[in-house]
């Protein structure tokens, strides 16, 4: 079934994102949903729904520009995706995470919207220069999560770089939880017999050459995203 008003704010949008809470005063399902158009996360809608709700009122936030351009593409071999999470300490609040937070392409972060039930709607940033000691995610949010702790919920976000945790508040500090993973994602590999070595283009992490001889070593070339890696053990002046 067609929720009221949906087919409208998804008009002319590449993707959409949900999520959900409940009221626990009311019972009430809250259903939160994000769009995006151009590659980029623009509005972020709220409503509410119980099984007697006939003409559901769908409040917007206009966000573009506020979280990243370029994840939330679905279309000419994009991403098509950007983290999306409803918060469990506050019925009226989500999560949104997409690209980078410009200048600084490698760093990412969240934003956070609070639907108030009267009054103004609120969003909090949480990027580098809004938390404490300049702390951020690596850029292209993918998902979100809440850890209930003993001293009360952390927001867990993945991205390209790894995995991030803060406080569920606006000043906490972002500290990486990677020890040990020692991950990366290779779009392209290949070998030279002539010296004995691979080579590999990663995902944010570039072009890295390794030397497999007693001691095994990785040279990375460069930063940002890797594409090509290729040898030509031809011969100088020959066709071979």
């Amino acid at each position: 079934t067609l929720l009221k008003d949906t087919d409208k704010l998804s008009d002319n949008k590449d993707n959409l994102r949900l999520a959900t809470s409940t009221d626990p005063a009311t019972g009430e399902e809250i259903i939160f949903l994000a769009t995006s158009s151009n590659g980029r996360i623009d509005t972020i809608n709220q409503t509410r729904f119980n099984d007697n709700s006939l003409n559901m009122i769908w409040k917007s936030e206009n966000v573009a520009g506020l979280i990243g351009s370029a994840q939330a593409d679905d279309t000419n071999g994009g991403n098509g995706n950007f983290s999306f999470a409803s918060d469990p300490t506050n019925h009226n609040r989500v999560l949104a995470g997409g690209n980078s937070f410009r200048p600084l392409a490698s760093q990412g972060g969240l934003v956070a919207v609070t639907f108030a039930n009267g009054g103004d709607t609120k969003i909090e940033r949480l990027f580098a220069q809004f938390n404490s000691n300049n702390s951020a995610p690596h850029a292209d949010s993918r998902d979100i999560i809440f850890l209930k702790t003993k001293n009360g919920y952390k927001i867990i976000e993945s991205d390209d770089g790894g995995v991030y945790q803060k406080e569920n508040n606006l000043s906490g500090k972002w500290s990486g939880i990677n020890q040990g993973l020692n991950t990366a994602e290779g779009y392209a590999s290949d070998w030279s017999n002539i010296g004995n070595l691979a080579i590999t283009a990663m995902q944010d992490n570039s072009v890295a050459i390794g030397s497999f001889s007693k001691k095994p070593v990785w040279l990375n070339v460069y930063g940002c995203d890797g594409s090509i890696a290729r040898f030509d053990d031809g011969i100088i002046g020959s066709d071979n």
